[in-house]
């Protein structure tokens, strides 16, 4: 399948991604072989990682990343949420990533790979870094996304119990103020509340702090 938001020509700026290489990647995303797809998505988050997407180069990504997100193959989709997670560590690019519909991507991943501790570590950390930030905290919740990270706060594998716990603790940040009348967030959180708090009894205030820098990190 030949890539639709491939352009020709581009070069690049200083600090930016490089468009011809970054349109190779992309057209590579697009082939039917998922070996093809696996090889494009772990170009991409390494080329992020390297270089921060910009104006230019935050479209393309972003829908052909949303795009491996519901791949059936595991390792895609983990690469492909890590990259995601790499797009919104940037302040200006949440906002459009809310836009974009990332929020009901990552919802519906971390529903389909609920049992698979890689794609949840990299699922969490995008959504973590969404809901530190008032600005998409509330596209998370009306995504769905939440009722699914409380379900994951008694979990058996301790980074993913961390990160749910970090992401929820984001969420409960905003529940005095842009979430005060948020009817999933109230119900959701008073459904869980005793799981939350065991949750936050057995992580402690140190494993939190440690969610919220796993999240963060590359």
């Amino acid at each position: 399948m030949k890539n639709p938001l491939l352009a020709g020509g581009g070069g690049r700026r200083d600090g930016s991604i490089a468009l011809p290489a970054l349109q190779k990647l992309l057209q590579l995303a697009y082939s039917e072989d998922t070996d093809h797809q696996l090889q494009a998505v772990m170009g991409i988050s390494k080329m992020i990682e390297r270089q921060p997407a910009d104006a230019s180069s935050f479209g393309p990504l972003c829908h052909t990343l949303s795009r491996l997100a519901a791949s059936e193959h595991r390792a895609v989709v983990a690469y492909a949420a890590r990259g995601i997670k790499l797009l919104v560590l940037n302040d200006a690019l949440r906002p459009q990533a809310t836009v974009a519909g990332i929020p009901s991507v990552l919802a519906a991943a971390l529903r389909e790979w609920e049992d698979d501790a890689p794609c949840l570590r990299e699922v969490l950390g995008a959504l973590q870094t969404l809901c530190c930030d008032a600005a998409t905290v509330l596209p998370v919740v009306d995504a769905g996304a939440l009722a699914s990270v409380l379900e994951l706060l008694d979990t058996s594998n301790m980074e993913v119990r961390m990160l749910a716990t970090a992401t929820a603790a984001n969420v409960l940040s905003f529940s005095d103020s842009l979430l005060l009348t948020n009817e999933e967030c109230i119900d959701g959180v008073s459904d869980s509340m005793g799981v939350l708090l065991d949750a936050v009894k057995s992580t402690g205030p140190r494993q939190i702090k440690e969610g919220h820098q796993l999240g963060a990190s590359t």
